[in-house]
């Protein structure tokens, strides 16, 4: 089942006992602080929950399958999730 943004903002402000605008303020303002911590270079750590960081990948060569050639895949940041351990 997913949950979508309405719905999670809904509960949120349920649990919090806010106003259910206020909540989703909340959530949109974490959505869009997150990424932009991400892109300089910060990891956010959310205790309980998990931690978002930016990783650096070398370069590297790689297969082309169909052809049967190699291929050079570039070097790039990428974004990457790790659950705490207490969702795991």
């Amino acid at each position: 089942m997913n949950i979508t943004k309405q719905q999670l903002s809904e509960q949120l402000a349920k649990d919090a006992g806010i106003p259910q605008t206020v909540a989703l303020k909340v959530l949109e303002s974490l959505m869009y602080r997150v990424p932009q911590y991400l892109q300089n270079g910060h990891a956010v750590t959310l205790r309980g929950f998990g931690i978002f960081r930016t990783v650096y990948r070398k370069a590297k060569v790689g297969r082309n399958i169909l052809r049967g050639k190699s291929v050079t895949i570039a070097a790039r940041d990428i974004k990457t999730f790790k659950f705490s351990k207490s969702i795991r």
